[in-house]
């Protein structure tokens, strides 16, 4: 199991469901929800250990998009251990394309997140060795 998951999205509605799937799929330990960008931005600066975290990040939010969040935890984090679920209402091929350009991103997912395919998440090559 991944030990915390961390989801950042302005949409309260989607953290409460998103955390819901992550306990109905026994995917994390522990999920920590964020509304607000720089409270999450500090919360991975203070993370000691990042190997076993995974975000879950949305691209469109008004105070920073998840694209600056990326480059964002560049700085914070330069060895790439967080790694970075996008997840977005968007069903624009750029997106995708420009997700494909971060190391740390490992999927893209589309809006709403569901077990199913929080199951088939497990199986990806970067964080399969937490199940």
């Amino acid at each position: 199991m991944i030990r915390k998951a961390f989801i950042i999205d302005d949409d309260k509605m989607v953290l409460f469901i998103q955390e819901k799937m992550l306990n109905a799929s026994q995917f994390c330990t522990s999920s920590v929800k964020f509304h607000n960008v720089k409270e999450a931005l500090e919360s991975f600066t203070n993370e000691t250990s990042r190997e076993d975290c995974l975000i879950f990040l949305d691209i469109n939010m008004p105070y920073m998009s998840g694209w600056e969040v990326l480059s964002e935890l560049d700085t914070i984090d330069p060895e790439n251990s967080l790694k970075v679920v996008m997840v977005t209402s968007s069903i624009e091929e750029e997106d995708r394309i420009e997700a494909k350009k971060y190391h740390r991103v490992i999927d893209f997912l589309i809006k709403p997140v569901n077990v199913e395919r929080l199951n088939r998440l497990k199986e990806n090559p970067a964080i399969k060795h937490f199940f």
